[in-house]
């Protein structure tokens, strides 16, 4: 068969003579790569676990135990044997490819029997490729880990997500400015290398003389070879970032649809990834398949390449025991990458968070009624919060607001209201009118209510007056030790005096600081718990609140997603008007393992990213 001038020679000719081999290779480098990497992963988390020393531990304990101080050794490693095995996928490819441009048969048992006799000499070229860009890299690694350390020290990285300050976005942009110029000066030095690895594998050339007769020879080409692999290296990943644009907002939009549905949610999110990697590694395919004809093309066209096709190797077996081999191991790498997958898959860490019924359940009947409290009992509530005012009589009341104008369309003041106008009022039929027998309940009718039920949480409003303050204080401390279940009840204001006052008194009570502020700035405080709203919590900042003793409640939500968020990163209980959804997620989160929640997680942080459809 005639050879083709190099010139004249297409890459769509070659490509369709070619890519059922090529496609064949990297899926065979693939699934090797990944019998490598998923039992890696089951050790890493298997060590996590047993040195992590915790009592309790949440998914993302479990997520920073894994990319702990050792991470960065074990992703060197994992990336430098993943790098070395497509290495000597790619030199199967060219191996290949230079069958299709001497018009001899493409075999993959040709192509893999030739890339195990050069396995040595592949080897260091490939060591000594990767050692030298590495080295390259390094500075400007530096450089960006630098600025992220000087820039983003105050905050965590949530607050610089969702906030976006000018530092952050400094920071954003000298990153970008310094990893454009390291990818352009490791492309230009890349240039230099092209025509190493067809040394070695076509002209059995040793690494360090392929490596000095490449950077000599390279000069004619650099255009061509910096244009070449400049297009797949930056040209792929934005191809794949293009082809898989829609994702983000199609979970966005699906999650809203499923509402509460965690499960569900997750496994969407399970489906949108593996399409997002099958684009991917269909894509990346595809593109590879193409720079390995690119790449013997340019060796050809240098005149580096012999006359005559390479000779084929003697077959060591038969056909169908050739066929029998690779499936065997194609087979068993596939079984260790499903066994240490069903090995994850096992894992459950079981969420201990507190449902807290927030002004007993106030979405399903009058809040703060009885009514309220008995449907919270009967939707799994295990903490029924209340809020707690004083009426005329210095009698303490479940009631929120400083008078009834909202509830009952009346200005009177609870602080001016005795039992007979209590007695009188309706504070139901604004929710349903099943509810207009609901009247407000006394402090110790919930305690009765709920003695022997669930806690109870008493959130107490700010008292500017410092004697008023002490009379209330010492009257509901009184009530709290007559309760017959003082262990049982916690106090919770959004006012640190009269906090201070309720620890003067009885410094064994459970406090609470009730906070619109970032849970970081909340820290400090002398309290046994702090409450937060749920959007845009840090796992690591609620561990640093763990490390003081002090739990972390989620409030402020009704959103699903967001509550899961909040358990991932460690919440410890959660304050809903709805506590059958809590219980709920709870239930749902309890079938799903740690990386099924983290998506869910990864659902929420993608949400304070990108606007949703509500």
């Amino acid at each position: 068969m005639a050879e083709p001038e190099p010139g004249s020679e297409g890459l769509w000719r070659h490509y369709r003579a070619t890519w059922r081999t090529m496609f064949a290779i990297q899926w065979i480098a693939l699934v090797i790569g990944l019998s490598i990497v998923a039992p890696a992963l089951s050790l890493a988390t298997s060590s996590a676990l047993k040195q992590s020393g915790k009592a309790r531990l949440n998914d993302t304990d479990l997520l920073n135990f894994i990319v702990g101080p050792n991470f960065p050794l074990l992703a060197i490693a994992l990336l430098t044997l993943w790098i070395l095995i497509h290495v000597f996928g790619y030199a199967v490819q060219l191996f290949a490819a230079h069958d299709s441009y001497h018009g001899a048969p493409v075999s993959l048992h040709t192509a893999l029997r030739r890339t195990a006799g050069s396995f040595v000499p592949l080897t260091l070229v490939a060591l000594r490729f990767l050692l030298h860009h590495l080295v390259l890299a390094l500075p400007f690694l530096l450089v960006i880990a630098g600025v992220f350390t000087i820039q983003l020290r105050n905050h965590s990285l949530q607050h610089y997500l969702s906030e976006l300050p000018p530092e952050f976005i400094l920071a954003l942009a000298f990153t970008f400015a310094t990893a454009i110029a390291m990818i352009f000066v490791l492309m230009r030095s890349a240039v230099g290398w092209v025509f190493a690895l067809p040394l070695v594998l076509f002209q059995h050339e040793k690494p360090g003389e392929a490596r000095q007769h490449s950077l000599r020879r390279s000069r004619h080409v650099r255009r061509s070879a910096f244009i070449t692999f400049t297009l797949w290296f930056i040209g792929t990943p934005l191809l794949v970032l293009l082809l898989n644009a829609g994702w983000p907002k199609l979970a966005l939009w699906a999650s809203e649809l499923l509402g509460h549905r965690i499960g569900l949610i997750a496994l969407l999110l399970s489906v949108l990834i593996l399409l997002t990697l099958a684009i991917a590694a269909i894509t990346g395919f595809i593109c590879l398949t193409f720079l390995s004809l690119q790449h013997i093309r340019l060796f050809r066209r240098e005149g580096l390449d012999t006359e005559n096709p390479l000779p084929s190797p003697k077959p060591m077996l038969p056909p169908i025991a050739r066929s029998i081999a690779l499936a065997s191991a194609l087979i068993a790498a596939v079984l260790v990458v499903l066994l240490s997958y069903r090995w994850l898959d096992s894992l459950r860490i079981a969420d201990q968070a507190q449902v807290i019924a927030h002004r007993g359940a106030s979405a399903h009947a009058p809040e703060n009624t009885p009514a309220a409290v008995l449907s919270a009992f009967d939707l799994g509530a295990s903490w029924i919060a209340i809020d707690i005012r004083a009426r005329k009589d210095g009698e303490l009341v479940a009631f929120a607001d400083p008078d009834f104008q909202r509830i009952a369309k009346q200005p009177l003041k609870i602080a001016d209201a005795s039992a007979e106008d209590l007695a009188a009022i309706d504070v139901g039929s604004w929710f349903h009118e099943r509810y207009e027998e609901e009247r407000v309940p006394t402090l110790q009718q919930i305690i009765t209510l709920c003695s022997d039920r669930a806690g109870i949480l008493i959130h107490l409003h700010p008292i500017e007056d410092a004697g008023a303050r002490d009379a209330f204080v010492a009257t509901l401390v009184d009530q709290i030790d007559h309760s017959g279940m003082p262990q049982r009840i916690r106090i919770a204001s959004s006012s640190l005096p009269v906090l201070a006052t309720v620890r003067e008194l009885r410094p064994e009570l459970k406090l609470g600081f009730h906070s619109t502020k970032p849970l970081a700035e909340s820290i400090g405080m002398p309290v046994d718990f702090i409450i937060v709203p749920a959007g845009g919590l840090d796992a690591n900042v609620i561990g640093k609140a763990h490390q003081a003793g002090i739990e972390v409640h989620v409030a402020d939500t009704t959103d699903p997603v967001l509550i899961s968020a909040a358990l991932s990163r460690g919440a410890d209980g959660m304050l809903l008007a709805a506590p059958g959804i809590g219980r709920k997620i709870i239930e749902e989160r309890s079938v799903l393992n740690p990386g099924e929640r983290l998506l869910i997680d990864f659902l929420a942080r993608l949400r304070e990213v990108l606007p949703t459809t509500k």
